[in-house]
């Protein structure tokens, strides 16, 4: 991946059962990632990330005590920054932004605050993660539900031409 061009890895701690993986084998990650740096002399970002916020685990207070420690325990491994999407209260984004020396990145979400908001925070990175596409999917729908009780509006006033489209394309 990295000879075609990657940048980076997001190492993800979270497991398909909701569970976190334990910090040691996150950290043996990391650490075999910085050993490949070493060897290929290539210089890549490690995207250490953390899911106890994503799969809201614990009540607030644990979920801040549980990233602080994986946080700290990524940052000594050797991540270069810190993720940590889900619904992360704009306290908990300043204690960690305060608190560790990598910079830390959050997922865009209604409980994020504005852009200005997470600067101010000390956010580095902001991902959009599936923000995007979910929010065509729901533009998709209405249309769908406007179309099924035969309003077309939407579609009559549509100023995005075929010329458009192929802009996009070539």
């Amino acid at each position: 991946m990295l000879e075609a061009g990657a940048v980076g890895f997001n190492l993800e701690d979270g497991c398909s059962d909701k569970s976190l993986s334990p910090i040691e084998l996150q950290q043996a990650k990391i650490q075999a990632l910085m050993e490949l740096k070493k060897e290929t002399g290539l210089d890549f970002v490690i995207n250490a990330r953390t899911c106890v916020y994503w799969n809201q685990l614990f009540d607030e207070d644990t979920r801040l005590k549980v990233a602080l420690e994986r946080g700290f325990a990524y940052e000594k491994a050797g991540a270069d920054c810190f993720f940590v999407p889900g619904p992360v209260p704009q306290a908990a984004i300043q204690r960690l932004t305060e608190s560790l020396s990598i910079p830390v990145n959050i997922i865009l979400n209604p409980a994020s605050g504005s852009i200005s908001d997470l600067q101010e925070l000390g956010v580095k990175r902001l991902s959009l993660g599936s923000g995007p596409v979910r929010t065509i999917y729901q533009q998709v729908i209405e249309l769908a539900q406007e179309t099924a009780t035969h309003d077309f509006h939407r579609i009559q006033q549509a100023s995005f031409t075929y010329d458009d489209a192929n802009r996009y394309f070539r």
